[in-house]
């Protein structure tokens, strides 16, 4: 469900620079803070925060993994 709704967004170049910044050793807050705002949106609730991001490499991965899935579903 969550993923069905991401891939209908209609502005996609934020995500996916988004995406290429939190590849980086510092990644930019406000681009992780765009695609962890979007994913809880998504959901209905919040599962991540920021700062969880930072801490914990687990949520880092889901949510990396999570958009790099739908970034490769839109480049289709």
């Amino acid at each position: 469900m969550v993923r069905d709704k991401a891939l209908q967004i209609k502005d996609k170049q934020p995500y996916i620079d988004a995406l290429n910044e939190i590849k980086k050793i510092n990644p930019n807050r406000k681009k992780v803070a765009l695609l962890i705002d979007t994913y809880n949106e998504l959901k209905g609730y919040e599962l991540f925060h920021i700062d969880s991001f930072f801490k914990c490499g687990d949520c880092r991965r889901n949510i990396k993994n999570f958009w790099t899935n739908i970034v490769n579903e839109w480049s289709k």
